[in-house]
């Protein structure tokens, strides 16, 4: 700038009148003075002289040549600046010379000369020679300014702000100017564009504003923030602008312009400014400059101009915004502003206008991230409302152009959707409380929800049609959020209609989808599900020919709201499927499929019963795919669905086919389905599914049939309890009746073998086949549902294992593990890998189970879990606990159970979570059942602090537990007693979810608890308890027809029976097991069925109706149908018939198979298992019934030993195919499912043995020796009891051998160690005064035995002990007085108190015995009295007992006795300080009493008399007590003939005034044929003896008192057992476990030997 005034200064300067002589040359002679910078300087100085002298005509051809030759030369080549600078300074001088010419002369070519600095001006750009280009283009602005409007003006004009404006643009990103010059420059090319907006140029809208805003924008980046510096600066620029348009170039000397031409583009351009100023904060530079413009249009114009007045609120609302006051006012004056407008605005004025409001909206857009409160919201909306009346004037005006036209559209379509934008905002922030409020702004966005879409019709704008559709979805969802359900459907539905006319393509179908599901949700959280429905048929005809792929969230709204028709009881809205909500506009067939099997498929994932509506769905399918149709395959698989439906549900009004008709009629049509490559893995796959549903189908059936079956005998026989003769006085008979009627249905639900059984799992065996061949090339098959044949494959495995096949079941785990795998499904292959893990642990390969539970944990890592350990996760910590039992690990696994139960108590329950609380308590009632040595009492402590006190508390909570889950899932009436008519629910089993393998696995679950319940219970000594539960165990598996479960379940109760001494109702349990297993007889109903037509027809649910009573021919023929299994007749009375012939045993025929015999009792681990326990317990009943066929019980011990070895090598064998060992080093070792049957058939064998006559069959020390080998072979706690017992065992053999080699007895050889021992004086008199008894004396010393059931004695004698040495024999004919020693008390053995002969049981009819054991049975109430025994070896032959009528001559005694003694519980210990001890109860049938007395040797078999059955009485389930010393008041009789069977309790020293008086008990019949014979001279004696021994019987008391400890065991096992032909005994079955008895032994022995 310095360098130009100094040109000007020296030409102004240097101007004198006195005129210069200049030759007037050629351009091409000026061009050569200019070619240098010195000529060019010579030349400007001549030119200067020579301007002064104010030339003529001459001067202005010399000024115009040297600027032609001054452009000329700026367009060669590149000058130096210096020439550049001196060809400008030339240039001005001869422009000012050419004016000064010009004045005398006109000018013949108007804008001649503006023309040929233009192309100056163009050149100097190119030259990027900034500074001389501004100078030179000032020069031309001041020409054209004051210029006439000619023909190329206009042109030119335009042309000069191009050059200007392009070459600065082109400078952009070389930093040549600074930011300052280059705004400069850029308002001065403004300037030029300024030009245009005069009266005479066209009418179109100026672009100056959209330059301003570039211009402000570039000179905003060049900074971080504009400072007020840099703001002065350009409001300063912008002045000079204004003010050169308003004023002309320099003010003075030229017309003035008329405002009204550019007013409106200038206050647009200063709107651009201020906003720049209000992103700074600059908001007083801004109002100031705002002021000022205001009012030189007032004075210039004298108008007001709105645009600038918008601009002024803008400034405030900006101001007040980020300041966080309120805006409302402003708004409101903004609205008003709008409304005062004129209608017939101008153009630009308009344009003017609209920029402003665009200002205001960008204010209130800067910071509304709170949202707008409610007044303020509304004002805006005001503002808006005007805004968009402004747009739409302008738009309807046809001289807009197009371009602005559209400009305009869209501006207008953004305000709509700002307006929807504020709304949702500002309820998101909640901001808007006020209903009314809210109500307003509704109306407002209803108002314009129409308008915009309407209007962004005529737009091609995809992104904001998309923008649009999602800012009312948000404002409807925001209404939905605060259950405005009305109000956002009324707004909703206006986008939906207006979509459903004419959807965009460019909207794609999640955005689509959006307004529709909430137009379906309001409608259904309002309650409209008919109006709901019908939405969900617009949405999916809105989808169009995406229909298919995106039809899943319309049809699960679908199913959802008929979910909630179901609940309000709206049939007509709750059955309506898919086909008829269409009506008549159907889609086309495929279509329709695809939508009807995708409502099923939703269905099924609904929690509730949904059966009807899946009825119905399948009808529509079936109608389609009707019987002529082409989709013959699927309408098997849809025949298949409706067997699931029809399985649970009672269809019959609506279909005469069952569920095992449409799986028959699936199966049939799959079968006729021609295989392709194409269908090949989906016919397979559907093919193993129809067979999976036959199975379940016929399973449920039987299931359904069993219960009704149960329900109906209850009923009969609650009518028969009412209408038969009351029950007499005596009600030995109803406990006989009562046990009858408990096995009575299981034995008649007994109505299948092997052969049923497999016909039944065929094709469940099948469909395992199927998918195996499906799923064997580890490639993901293309199957209909992958994950429904995942889930199918773990229902298949759940039903395995419920029926006890648990190789099947891990089969076809493995193929679940595999398909999840391929599906990527960690949770799916993790709970098939610990349902696996879990079947191992049970066959007894707890490394296989480790390697599945470490696959298992490897894919729960990857499944995320927010709220603490997953159900999945506490399963797998579960079965490490369990691993660690197995293994002996209890350290570690007491750790790991104690974080499952602390988990448990944590986490939130749920069906699956009860499920494994159940398998939780019996892993804890395992750990309980460990000795304190396995298991210390800090480690125990740790388990009992969760609630779990003891194992069999925790067992019957665990099946407490599981017996309410069934409940809860399947009703009653499956499992328990509890289940009479009345009380039975209507829970009904939904086969919904995981329902469906929860079910069996509960069952499962159940029977497997039962067991162990069975188990603990036995051991424990409540064997009835046990039997109970036994029998309901038993039930259930005959109703699921699980043959393995049922035989071992018989197996197990003929056990119990044993232990009871009901050795008839063991043998017919065995024998039933051998029916099942050996009889080949088909039982199923061969009827053949008539061919049923598939025609189901679509209904509602209809309510059962009462059945009538049935018909006498129908119950005869129900009578006839049924299967009875012959009984062998029970002779009560053997004086009215001849014995019955005892017919031979027959043996299981899988017992005589060859190792290798592939057949399912051979193979199969359970039946296996069942046939290996069966030849066990077959072992000891033939043992009980006869002792002489000890070797047939030893072969039958041996085949259980040579079974189990059989059947765990082919298990073992099986396991290691399915999970090949990994490695050359590894092994896989044998299951050890068989242990516990090997450890209990090694203790019975060594039991047996005990007994010589027993040894010769086989070796004692042989089987103590394999049996301690085999237990030591395992690390397994479960063998603890057995190797307790053979110890205990191997302990007393060795103590009589040793007693033997010194000559003495047993008790003599333990006299050392006893703490008070009497003189041979005082033992002789003692044996004088006391008579050696079983209990009381040594048994070398008196032996005596009476017959058993097939022989009678007919002489009594000692028999010598035949173990390595013999003992004496104590001869002489007594009476014994029986001391009153507390003893542990014996079956059949009464005990009476010493003071009162007081009697707590009810007597039972007396079996005949020999004359000399008989006693009278009438004493006096009130004396004291003895009982005598005869014990004399010396006696003459007793009269044999004579087969005579049970009627005599004789006359008999009436007895009252007591019935209190019937209502006792289980006895229980008294504490150790109280003198009272209780006896357990016991009874014993006739049987049983033959066992626990003394036998004489075998007579004659001509003198065999047949045993009778003895009425039985009530059984009790008392644990064996042991008894202190101190206990000394208890007086046993061990008489062969007192009364046995019957239970009481026993009571020392009781308190007078607490004893009760016995009440009279109902009269029975006594016999009394021989009780009579006793002479009087025996009963005399017996008084005398009394009255003379009474001081010794004193002392004697004591001692036997302070004996007892030691000689308690030996003297117990000899009172418990056989006493044949020797001093040892043989424990029996009947009535004590070998474990626990053994374990007593093993304990008190080495006590007396250290």
């Amino acid at each position: 700038m310095s360098f130009l005034s100094a040109v000007k200064e020296s030409v102004v300067s240097k101007l004198s009148p006195r005129a210069v002589d200049m030759k007037c040359l050629k351009v091409e002679e000026y061009i050569k003075q200019t070619a240098s910078v010195k000529e060019t300087d010579v030349l400007r100085q001549e030119l200067q002289k020579y301007v002064k002298s104010q030339p003529g005509l001459q001067g202005r051809t010399i000024c115009d040549r040297i600027i032609r030759a001054c452009n000329n030369q700026l367009g060669v080549g590149s000058p130096i600046s210096d020439h550049v600078s001196v060809l400008v300074q030339l240039v001005e001088l001869s422009l000012h010379g050419y004016d000064v010419s010009e004045a005398l002369v006109a000018q013949s070519s108007p804008l001649y000369m503006e023309k040929i600095i233009f192309h100056i001006v163009k050149k100097l750009s190119s030259l990027e020679a900034h500074n001389q280009c501004s100078h030179v283009a000032g020069l031309l602005y001041g020409r054209l300014s004051v210029a006439q409007q000619a023909e190329d003006y206009f042109a030119l004009v335009r042309s000069c702000f191009s050059v200007l404006w392009n070459g600065l643009s082109a400078t952009k990103d070389i930093k040549i100017l600074n930011s300052h010059d280059k705004l400069h420059c850029q308002m001065q090319a403004l300037s030029f564009l300024l030009l245009l907006d005069t009266d005479s140029a066209t009418p179109s809208i100026s672009k100056a504003p959209i330059y301003t805003e570039d211009a402000i924008t570039e000179f905003e980046s060049s900074f971080e923030t504009v400072t007020k510096d840099n703001a002065y600066f350009l409001l300063q620029k912008m002045q000079t602008l204004f003010n050169r348009c308003w004023t002309g170039s320099d003010g003075a000397g030229s017309k003035q312009l008329t405002v009204a031409s550019s007013i409106y583009t200038l206050s647009e351009m200063a709107l651009i400014i201020v906003k720049m100023l209000c992103k700074f904060a600059h908001y007083d530079l801004a109002s100031t400059f705002l002021s000022e413009i205001e009012s030189k249009l007032k004075d210039l114009a004298d108008c007001q101009c709105t645009a600038v007045v918008l601009g002024k609120w803008a400034v405030k609302i900006h101001s007040t915004m980020k300041a966080g006051v309120e805006s409302g006012p402003a708004l409101t004056e903004c609205a008003r502003a709008l409304r005062s407008l004129s209608a017939d605005l101008g153009d630009r004025e308009a344009h003017a206008v609209l920029e402003a409001c665009g200002l205001v909206l960008w204010a209130v857009e800067s910071d509304h991230s709170n949202g707008l409160s409610g007044p303020v919201l509304l004002a805006f909306f005001s503002f808006l409302e005007e805004h968009q009346e402004q747009i739409i004037k302008v738009l309807k005006k046809s001289s807009t152009c197009q371009a602005e036209l559209s400009r305009l559209q869209q501006a207008l379509c953004i305000n709509i959707y700002q307006g929807f934008g504020f709304a949702y905002e500002s309820m998101v922030a909640l901001q808007l409380e006020n209903i009314e409020t809210l109500d307003r702004v509704l109306l407002y966005c209803q108002a314009t929800a129409g308008q915009m879409m309407t209007e962004l019709r005529k737009l091609s704008s995809e992104s904001l049609l998309i923008k649009s559709v999602i800012s009312v979805s948000n404002l409807a969802c925001g209404f939905y959020n605060r259950r405005l359900y009305d109000q956002a459907f009324s707004l909703v539905e206006i986008l939906c209609r207006e979509l459903s006319k004419n959807c965009p393509t460019s909207l794609c179908v999640d955005r689509l989808s959006r307004p529709f599901m909430l137009a379906v949700q309001t409608s259904r959280r309002a309650g409209h599900l008919e109006r709901a429905l019908d939405w969900v048929i617009l949405w999916l005809k809105a989808l169009g020919d995406n229909i298919t792929s995106h039809m899943a969230e319309p049809v699960s709204l679908w199913v959802k709201t008929k979910t909630d028709a179901a609940r309000n009881s709206e049939e007509d809205i709750r059955l309506r499927t898919l086909h008829d909500g269409f009506g008549p506009d159907v889609p086309d067939e495929r279509v329709m499929l695809c939508l009807l099997e995708e409502e099923l498929r939703a269905y099924k994932d609904v929690a509730g019963d949904t059966s009807q509506e899946r009825y119905n769905t399948l009808c529509d399918l079936l109608d389609i795919c009707h019987e002529d149709s082409s989709h013959t395959h699927l309408r098997a698989v849809y025949l298949s669905e409706m067997a699931q439906v029809v399985c649970y549900q009672d269809f019959s009004e609506q279909t005469d086919c069952t569920a095992v008709d449409f799986t028959h009629e699936a199966l049939r049509l799959l079968e006729e389905e021609p295989e392709t490559p194409e269908n090949a893995d989906r016919l397979k796959d559907d093919k193993a599914h129809a067979l999976l549903w036959l199975y379940i189908c016929t399973l449920e059936k039987n299931l359904q049939e069993g219960i009704e079956r149960d329900k109906e005998k209850r009923e009969s026989r609650e009518q028969s309890r009412c209408s038969a003769i009351p029950i007499g006085t005596n009600d030995l008979d109803y406990e006989d009746k009562q046990k009858t009627q408990e096995s009575i249905p299981v034995y008649e639900g007994l109505h299948f073998n092997l052969a049923a059984e497999n016909k039944l799992c065929k094709p469940l065996e099948r469909a395992l086949d199927e998918w195996s061949a499906l799923l064997q090339s580890k490639v993901l098959p293309s199957v209909r549902n992958p994950k429904q044949t995942c889930g199918s494959l773990a229902v298949t495995a759940a039903l395995f294992r419920l029926m006890a096949k648990p190789l099947k079941a891990l089969e076809a785990y493995q193929l679940a593990i595999g398909l999840s795998r391929e599906l990527a499904d960690a949770p799916g292959c993790a709970t098939s890998l610990c349902q696996s893990a879990s079947i191992l642990l049970d066959m007894g390969s707890p490394d296989l189970a480790l390697a599945q539970l470490e696959q298992a944990e490897k894919f729960l890592t990857s499944v995320p879990s927010d709220d603490g350990p997953s159900y999945l996760s506490m399963t797998a910590v579960l079965l490490k606990a369990q691993y660690c039992y197995s293994t002996g690990q209890v350290d570690q696994g007491v750790a790991y159970l104690c974080e499952v139960l602390k988990e448990m108590n944590t986490q939130r329950q749920s069906k699956s979570l009860y499920l494994l609380r159940a398998r939780t308590l019996q892993t804890c009632s395992s750990y309980l059942s460990l000795d304190s040595d396995a298991l210390p009492q800090a480690q125990r402590n740790l388990i009992t602090q969760h609630g779990t006190r003891g194992l069999d508390t925790a067992l019957y909570e665990s099946l407490k537990l599981l017996c309410s889950l069934l409940v809860a899932l399947v009703g009653k009436g499956l499992y328990g007693t509890n289940n009479n008519s009345s009380s039975c629910s209507d829970t009904r089993f939904i086969d919904q979810g995981d329902n469906l393998v929860l079910k069996w696995q509960l069952l499962s679950e159940l029977l497997s608890c039962s067991m162990k319940m069975v188990a603990v219970r036995s051991s424990c000594g409540a064997i009835n308890d046990a039997r109970l539960q036994c029998l309901e165990a038993l039930k259930l598996a005959t109703k699921l027809q699980a043959l393995s479960q049922c035989a071992e379940l018989l197996v197990i109760k003929a056990e119990l029976e044993l232990m009871l001494g009901e050795k008839d109702e063991s043998g017919i349990d065995l024998d039933r097991v051998r029916d099942l297993l050996d009889l080949c007889t088909d039982f199923s109903d061969h009827v053949q069925k008539a061919e049923v037509k598939i025609k189901p027809r679509k209904g509602r649910p209809v309510k059962k109706s009462q059945l009538p009573l049935p018909a006498l021919e129908d119950d005869l023929k129900g009578m006839l149908s049924t299967r009875w299994n012959n009984r062998e007749p029970i002779v009560r009375d053997l004086s009215s018939s001849p014995p019955l012939k005892v017919q031979p045993r027959r043996w299981l025929s899988s017992l005589a198979h060859e190792p290798a015999c592939p057949c399912p009792c051979c193979s199969e681990p359970c039946l296996g298992r069942a046939t290996a326990r069966w030849a066990a317990t077959q072992a000891d009943l033939i043992l009980q019934l006869d002792p002489n066929d000890a070797k047939v019980s030893f072969k039958l011990q041996s085949a259980t030993l040579t079974r189990c070895k059989s059947v765990a090598a082919k298990v073992g064998a099986k396991l290691a195919k399915l999970f090949p060992p990994h490695g050359p080093s590894k092994r896989s070792s044998k299951p050890s499912l068989m242990h516990d049957v090997v450890g209990r058939v090694y203790l019975h064998m060594a039991l047996s043995a005990l007994e010589p006559r027993h040894n010769k069959v086989c070796g004692i020390w042989k089987v103590l020796e394999a049996g301690l080998a085999f237990v030591d072979s395992t690390t397994s706690h479960v063998l603890g009891p057995v190797r307790a017992g053979l110890m205990a065992t191997k302990a007393i053999v060795s103590l009589v051998t040793l007693a033997e080699k010194k000559g003495c007895t047993p008790e003599e050889f333990f006299s050392n160690a006893w703490t008070w021992n009497t003189s041979k004086e005082d033992l002789k008199s003692e044996e004088k005064a006391v008579p050696p008894s079983s209990l009381l004396k040594k048994p070398k010393e008196s032996i005596i035995k009476i017959p058993d059931k097939t022989k009678e004695a007919k002489k009594v004698r000692t028999v010598p002990p035949r173990i390595q040495g013999a003992g004496s024999s104590t001869k002489g004919k007594r009476l014994v007085h029986m001391m009153p020693v507390r003893v542990k008390p014996d079956l059949g053995a009464f005990g009476f108190n010493t003071e009162v002969p007081t009697l707590f049981c009810t007597p039972i009819p007396k079996v005949k015995a020999p004359p000399t054991e008989q006693k009278a049975q009438r004493t006096a109430p009130k004396i004291q009295f003895n009982v005598y025994e005869e014990l004399s070896p010396e006696q003459k032959k007793a009269q044999p007992v004579p087969g005579a009528p049970r009627r005599t001559n004789k006359p008999f005694f009436k007895l009252d006795f007591s019935d209190e003694s019937d209502t006792e519980s289980n006895t229980q210990a008294e504490p150790k300080g109280k003198k009272k001890t209780d006896v357990p109860k016991k009874r014993a049938t006739t049987r049983r009493a033959a066992q626990n007395s003394k036998t004489t040797p075998d007579p004659p078999p001509a003198e065999k008399v047949p045993a009778k059955r003895q009425t039985k009485g009530r059984k009790t389930t008392a644990l064996p007590q042991s008894f202190s010393s101190e206990d000394d008041e208890t007086v046993v009789s061990h008489t062969a003939t007192a009364r046995r069977g019957r239970s009481r309790k026993e009571l020392s020293r009781p308190d007078p005034d607490s004893l009760e008086k016995p009440d009279k008990m109902r009269t029975i019949e006594e016999e009394t044929t021989g009780l009579l014979d006793i002479s009087m001279e025996q009963l005399r004696a017996s008084d005398t003896e009394t009255e003379d021994n009474l001081s010794k019987d004193i002392d004697f008391e004591v001692l036997r008192r302070d004996t007892y400890c030691a000689r308690d065991p030996l003297s117990e096992l000899k009172s418990r057992g056989h006493l044949r032909e020797a001093p040892l005994t043989h424990l029996s079955h009947s009535d004590t476990r070998p474990d626990v008895q053994w374990i007593e032994s093993a304990d008190i022995l080495p006590a007396h030997l250290g």
